[in-house]
């Protein structure tokens, strides 16, 4: 199937005319990166795979968004949001930080600025979470969570990197 969609490919690319062939590259370009996003969108957007950046958790009125997952060295770096979404300000003390690879393996774990912050209605607060000596061979985290005192907790599921 595959090499006679390619041969049906060619044999379009042979009947254009020379000066459009870039306009005919770019137009074959547009159509595989679409048929690529629908062929992949079910995997991408399944319960254990979630796109970094568009990852978001939420926990009473606090909404979590998952900006980047990056590696440095030997480190993960978690980039997020935190913004209240009530209407008096909310305190988090993050009494918990787990990662946790496919494998089941467990990483010691930080969170920048500090684990008590105060969260003023409305105001976004950039968190780090870093994850340290993950081997290099792991590209995909079976659960990113945070737990709170009270709130409860922030989990982001299948991240990759």
């Amino acid at each position: 199937m595959k090499k006679i969609l390619m041969t049906l490919l060619f044999g379009m690319f042979l009947m254009v005319p020379q000066q459009s062939h870039a306009q005919f590259f770019k137009q074959l370009g547009k159509i595989a990166e679409n048929v690529g996003k629908d062929m992949w969108d079910g995997v991408t957007n399944g319960p254990f795979q979630v796109s970094a950046e568009k990852a978001t958790s939420t926990i009473e009125d606090v909404t979590c968004t998952l900006q980047t997952a990056a590696r440095e060295d030997s480190d993960l770096l978690f980039a997020a949001t935190f913004q209240n979404e009530k209407d008096d300000d909310i305190n988090l003390e993050f009494t918990n930080i787990r990662v946790v690879d496919t494998e089941g393996n467990s990483y010691n774990c930080s969170i920048a600025p500090n684990k008590n912050m105060e969260l003023i209605s409305g105001v976004p607060v950039k968190v780090t979470i870093t994850a340290h000596d993950v081997p290099a061979t792991v590209k995909r985290l079976a659960l990113v969570r945070i737990g709170t005192e009270n709130s409860g907790k922030v989990e982001w599921r299948g991240v990759a990197f």
